[in-house]
């Protein structure tokens, strides 16, 4: 946690990040202004207004940065305009504009994110816990939480952190009622973190999609019919807390869903059309690449190469020991290999049903959440976030069925209670 924090200052600059500020206003206006329902949203959405960014957005960050902002005696009018960062000019440009946020902002806002980065080494360690004990969960956090891409961006003044967390804490969740917690309590729990996760982020449903799909290989010992009646409740608590922390979608919820989807659709298209989106085979290798095998994506614009200044930020931040475990690239590589080892020899060698059903679940989930981002034009490295916990997962299943397999015949390795 401590490692989580220690590289907020260093972590170069993301234009979103000055985004997210500028939409931090809204717990002004919350508090302030009009309350939850002067947060509300109806078309047509001007493109980058207020409106626009509220409904396109998750909620729970920019809130928290509202609060610590006015708690530590920062006014709202030194925040940068909406919509906080313009597209349209190039990094100098949108420098000169006002649109740079402020160093105490941008500090508050990071502190915010990395906070939940922080706390998300809970349930990671949780996870590998369950996965092969103490070594389980070492292994799991190293590969999880001190990911380069992971720190990168979990450290910035955006969404991730907390979209990190509160998947971690939904798939740590479902591991449990995997293992049997019938009460209504852990379902209940379950669906509360699904949707304090789709309330961090939208993309967090690739997260809640795996976490169901580990729930649902739950059938064969927990019964068809019971597991329906409790995937219910849950799904009925998380649309509860997801809703009631997205005021953008109270007029008209189902209204405004749809408008969502077209205005996210509608978003990329605009994108797809600078010819960044790849053919179908490499959306699919993007599956395997952007994982482990990819150098951290430090932005996603090319002008912003020629900002000399920025780069130089970036090639200190690359070199420094704070920018996380050395997992990517070569290593990389066999991260994935051992992750799909141990989806075949989880399945297929595991010494107990136990690990045959967790190795079962984390495939599926891994299936889910691949299938879901295949449709994805853009090589924006964020958007494969949520697959790095699921392949590690595999990874320390693999490792732990290798030095089973390696040890001596019959030999047992501790697993979590």
């Amino acid at each position: 946690m401590t490692y989580v924090i220690a590289g907020v200052p260093f972590v170069p600059f993301h234009a979103d990040e000055s985004m997210q500020l500028a939409a931090s206003r809204d717990f002004g206006t919350l508090v302030h202004r009009g309350g939850p329902w002067a947060l509300t949203t109806r078309p047509p959405y001007v493109f980058d207004s207020e409106a626009h960014l509220r409904i396109l957005n998750g909620t729970i960050h920019r809130h928290v940065v509202g609060a610590a902002s006015a708690a530590v005696g920062l006014r709202e009018a030194d925040l940068p305009p909406i919509p906080g960062w313009d597209w349209t000019r190039d990094f100098k440009a949108n420098m000169q504009a006002g649109f740079f946020p402020r160093f105490e902002f941008l500090m508050v806002g990071r502190y915010a994110s990395a906070a939940f980065l922080a706390l998300a080494v809970l349930p990671a360690w949780w996870l590998g816990w369950r996965l092969w004990g103490r070594a389980g969960a070492c292994l799991f956090v190293v590969l999880t939480i001190l990911h380069p891409v992971v720190l990168l961006n979990g450290r910035r003044a955006m969404q991730e952190g907390s979209m990190i967390f509160f998947g971690l804490l939904a798939l740590a969740l479902s591991v449990e009622i995997l293992s049997g917690r019938r009460k209504r309590v852990w379902w209940v729990g379950w669906g509360t973190a699904c949707g304090l996760a789709l309330a961090s982020k939208h993309l967090s449903m690739v997260f809640v999609a795996a976490a169901t799909a580990m729930i649902v290989t739950a059938w064969n010992f927990l019964g068809a019919r019971e597991t329906v009646r409790r995937g219910l409740l849950a799904g009925l608590t998380g649309a509860t807390v997801f809703l009631a922390l997205s005021p953008a979608l109270w007029d008209q919820p189902w209204m405004r869903i749809q408008d969502l989807a077209r205005i996210r659709a509608d978003l990329v298209s605009s994108i797809d059309d600078t010819d960044l989106h790849g053919s179908f085979r490499a959306r699919l290798t993007r599956l395997v690449t952007m994982p482990f095998s990819s150098v951290p994506q430090f932005f996603e614009v090319a002008d912003w190469l020629d900002h000399p200044v920025h780069m130089q930020v970036i090639a200190l931040y690359s070199r420094s020991w704070l920018s996380g475990a050395p997992v990517t690239g070569f290593v990389g590589w066999g991260v994935v290999i051992l992750a799909a080892w141990g989806a075949f020899a989880g399945i297929a060698r595991g010494s107990t049903d136990d690990e045959r059903r967790v190795a079962v679940a984390w495939t599926a989930g891994w299936g889910v959440c691949a299938l879901l981002l295949l449709p994805n034009p853009l090589p924006f490295q964020r958007y494969y976030l949520p697959l790095i916990p699921l392949v590690a997962g595999l990874a320390v299943i693999g490792i732990r069925e290798a030095i089973r397999m390696l040890g001596p015949s019959g030999s047992r390795l501790p697993v979590g209670s």
